[in-house]
């Protein structure tokens, strides 16, 4: 049977394994959130990209427009 000292030192071992895996899976999740808000400005761009340059402007505004 192992000591009490034995079984603190293994839990100690445990718990720093689990710290270094959730800190890689915290850095995993981050990089993929960073992916997503990636994308997400690079599909805001194409929509903007594809937009009309010049939309129609109502006559009654354009009569506004000093010339």
């Amino acid at each position: 049977m192992s000591s009490k000292k034995e079984r603190i030192a293994a839990l100690e071992t445990l718990v720093t394994e689990l710290a270094e895996e959730n800190k890689e899976l915290n850095d995993a999740i981050n990089a993929i959130l960073r992916d997503i808000r990636d994308l997400q400005q690079f599909k805001r761009f194409v929509e903007l990209s594809q937009a009309p340059r010049h939309p129609n402007i109502p006559v009654s505004t354009a009569s506004n427009c000093v010339t």
